[in-house]
């Protein structure tokens, strides 16, 4: 049985290189994003939750610092717990965007359809 790596001496794995830079500016900019987007009673539907997962980025950031500095595998822990949580809240947000993509597709392609279906000329639609 090899012992070489017991519990009494852990061995710090290092964090890729400018991850936590590139986090740190991916959490503001979700801050800022997001705040920018509450400024309207529709935008605050989005922006909050934007808000509120660069929040747990920037947090995870903290913790992988954190980690960076004391290697301790409870802020390493802690670091992957937030950074879960701002993954869920994008995956949402993906899911929400795509559905209304197609949403909007269907919209596009159904008023289309109206229009050549209703037998207007070509002539009569107004042109700007």
């Amino acid at each position: 049985m090899d012992t070489s790596m017991s519990e009494s001496s852990p061995i710090k794995a290092p964090l890729p290189a400018g991850m936590t830079s590139d986090m740190r500016l991916v959490a503001w900019l979700s801050i800022i994003g997001g705040g920018f987007s509450c400024l309207s009673i529709f935008g605050a539907i989005f922006g909050i939750p934007t808000l509120i997962s660069g929040l747990r980025l920037k947090e995870a950031t903290e913790e992988f610092d954190a980690y960076d500095r004391d290697g301790s595998e409870v802020s390493l822990m802690r670091g992957f717990e937030r950074q879960s949580r701002y993954f869920f809240i994008q995956k949402v947000f993906i899911m929400i965007s795509i559905a209304f993509a197609v949403f909007g597709m269907i919209i596009a392609v159904l008023v289309i359809a109206g229009v050549i279906g209703s037998g207007i000329p070509w002539s009569r639609i107004p042109r700007d």
